[in-house]
């Protein structure tokens, strides 16, 4: 006799650059240094980490964040050296993971 398999759909959350943005403006203090790992620090899915460093990348091209390493894979740092504030936030509404 076959063993019938049960089957299991999983739901993936999307999450988009546009969330990891304002999670980093609630977060992050103008002018404090923070490790990037402190960004990433609760479980998350490889595709959300994927998304808060492209948050990251997208805040240092708008002048928002340092993000600075000492040295090849020494730890990653940022640092918030303005208010995430007036940022257009649905030009990244297309980004998502």
């Amino acid at each position: 006799a076959l063993s019938r398999r049960r089957k299991q759909v999983l739901r993936k959350e999307t999450v988009s650059i546009g969330q990891k943005i304002l999670e980093f403006s609630q977060k992050l203090l103008i002018g404090e240094m923070t490790p990037l790992e402190q960004m990433l620090w609760k479980p998350q899915d490889r595709g959300e980490r994927v998304m808060t460093f492209l948050a990251a990348l997208e805040l240092a091209r708008l002048h928002k964040l340092r993000v600075f390493q000492q040295k090849t894979y020494a730890p990653i740092f940022i640092q918030l050296i303005a208010l995430i504030t007036e940022l257009d936030l649905s030009l990244t509404k297309g980004i998502e993971l």
